[in-house]
């Protein structure tokens, strides 16, 4: 079952590639979606138990599935299709790229489900080789922003083949094959049994891989590209990777960097050293991004600056998953609430970013620019709210809840001093997000307003409509994550 999950978009990605008519491929699209739903309903009703193991080409256990990973999948994949179809009705050439976006589905399907670090890493590249394709434009902005990304992710890669050939020679050196480069396994077993060679060789591995995917989500100080990619191609595109790509690799980021707390035993030095290192990273993540953010005029750029904040409060996460010995591969309280905020973070600014988009044509990219916006295109203007109150974090949109739960865990498993600093940076983050809404709802002195038809904008307001009913009802969610 999860083999037909992850075949589904690579299968209709290959057929939509093939034909030529565009209606064609619209309705081979939604097909392929119609049918990811059905198999979403069977797996949830003949697997009561998680999680879900498979193999790939001898690697044993080199998928797996558990009810907070299914659940994270469902959503994604119901909102990147509302996404596509808000697109198509507002840019019919999109169209011509729907083959890539069912690409992306499937590479973020597969570092989702990944337990296995090489084939998460294979996983990864798919993603980078379908984003940059999906990035390219005509625009100067668009061909600098994906060069830059791809420098940057390739270099991300390669810190990840360094940090996995390292963690691969002490497996041997123990007689474990490959398949013990696995999330399972890795966190199950003392890897370095009290050796101090080992335990070096191990922990040098160890935060390369943790540096790898820190470049590639944007951890600072390796975090200028993420900005360009918001600012600098298609929207719809950039609202596409922030979706999938940015989302899987933050998942990936929480389950990889959860795992010190298991690698090392009972080496408390070690851990702790591991721990300061995470907590220093984060903080810088969060603290540049949101000041950044609060000092942009570019409205695609602002958030940018956000996606780099939520990148380090995801690292920040991950110390508490570790901390809390919850096992990654398992459905846990912690890992839900903090999946939680990662998915419903970046359904948010992917929302945004798109509704940006339709507001660009207007020639309108400037935070100044928008004043008057709600009395011009009132619709398409109160969509945009929605998603930027819940980012500020105002009840009952889901944000609020989201970045309690943050709070909540942090001050459970951390210093209440980094909780602090946590809840005045999330008020930074509602300044600045409060400062595009006040100029969007500066009443002008003239202003004529626009025809709008609420057909292009009926995808977007389903996403609105998902973050007001999880912000009301949020165990409807983590009722599914924690199985």
């Amino acid at each position: 079952m999860l083999y037909a999950v992850l075949l589904v978009p690579l299968v209709a990605a290959i057929a939509v590639s093939i034909v030529p008519p565009k209606k064609l491929k619209f309705l081979i699209m939604n097909l392929a979606y119609l049918l990811l739903y059905m198999l979403f309903i069977a797996l949830l009703i003949t697997n009561s138990s998680f999680p879900i193991v498979d193999n790939l080409l001898g690697i044993k256990n080199a998928f797996l599935l558990n009810s907070t990973s299914l659940t994270l999948i469902i959503v994604l994949t119901f909102v990147s299709h509302m996404l596509t179809l808000g697109f198509i009705l507002n840019r019919p050439a999109m169209a011509e790229k729907l083959d890539l976006v069912l690409l992306m589905l499937f590479a973020t399907y597969g570092i989702i489900t990944s337990n296995n670090l090489i084939v998460l890493l294979l996983f990864m590249e798919i993603a980078l080789a379908t984003t940059m394709f999906i990035l390219l434009g005509k625009r100067r902005e668009s061909l600098e922003a994906t060069i830059k990304m791809v420098i940057m992710l390739i270099l991300g890669s390669i810190f990840m083949i360094i940090g996995l050939g390292g963690l691969y020679t002490v497996l041997r050196g123990q007689n474990i094959d490959i398949d013990g480069l696995s999330i399972s396994y890795l966190s199950s077993t003392n890897l370095v049994k009290h050796n101090i060679k080992i335990s070096n060789i191990v922990l040098s591995s160890y935060l390369m891989v943790l540096l790898g995917i820190g470049v590639e989500t944007g951890i600072v100080p390796f975090y200028m590209w993420l900005p360009d990619v918001y600012s600098g191609p298609d929207a719809f595109s950039s609202a596409l990777f922030i979706l999938l790509v940015d989302t899987a690799d933050l998942y990936a980021l929480l389950r990889i960097s959860s795992l010190y707390g298991f690698i090392f035993g009972s080496l408390v030095d070690v851990i702790e050293l591991v721990t300061n290192v995470i907590i220093a990273f984060s903080m810088a993540s969060f603290i540049l991004g949101e000041l950044s953010a609060l000092t942009q005029t570019n409205l695609r750029r602002i958030f940018g600056y956000s996606g780099v904040a939520d990148a380090g409060y995801t690292l920040l996460l991950s110390s508490c998953l570790a901390l809390s010995k919850a096992l990654p591969q398992y459905p846990s309280a912690l890992l839900a609430i903090t999946t939680f905020f990662i998915m419903f973070s970046n359904i948010a600014l992917s929302n945004i970013i798109s509704l940006i988009g339709i507001i660009e044509e207007k020639g309108i990219s400037k935070i100044d620019e928008i004043r008057g916006l709600p009395w011009r295109l009132p619709i398409l203007s109160t969509n945009l709210l929605i998603p930027l109150f819940s980012l500020a974090g105002v009840p009952p949109l889901v944000g609020f809840i989201a970045k309690f739960f943050v709070i909540s865990a942090i001050t459970k498993s951390l210093n209440k001093v980094i909780a602090v600093v946590v809840i005045v940076f999330f008020a930074v983050c509602a300044a600045y997000v409060l400062r595009i809404i006040t100029n969007l709802c500066y009443r002008p002195s003239r202003f004529a307003r626009e025809r709008e038809f609420i057909i292009r904008i009926l995808p977007f307001s389903i996403i609105n409509l998902v973050l007001l009913i999880c912000g009301i009802l949020p165990n409807i969610i983590l009722k599914f994550m924690i199985g």
